[in-house]
């Protein structure tokens, strides 16, 4: 049996910038933690004193905030979208440490 489609939900301008502010907060919440992570593992992998990598570690802390951003504003039809982006961009960032630390002290 084929099952109806979702009903569209009709909420109000209120509604949608509300929903907006939540996942601002939310995502927020996940990517500032997975950044710290993230930094103390560069520190602890001795990756701070790598002048070569310095720029590319401070693009990404000038992205952090237009990456909350952007994840925040993909609701509605898009929602999927922006939770495998929002869970790739974590893992991407905890990651990172480790792989360049493999990479230059082999």
């Amino acid at each position: 049996m084929i099952a109806p489609p979702r009903q569209r939900r009709r909420g109000g301008a209120a509604q949608t910038i509300v929903g907006f502010f939540v996942r601002l907060v939310l995502w927020a919440v996940v990517v500032g933690t997975a950044g710290r992570i993230a930094e103390a593992q560069w520190i602890a992998h001795g990756l701070d004193g790598v002048a070569t990598l310095q720029p590319l570690h401070d693009l990404a802390l000038r992205w952090y905030p237009a990456a909350i951003v952007v994840l925040a504003a993909l609701g509605g039809p898009l929602r999927e979208l922006g939770v495998f982006a929002g869970c790739f961009v974590a893992a991407a960032m905890l990651t990172a440490p480790f792989v360049l630390a493999r990479l230059l002290h082999m």
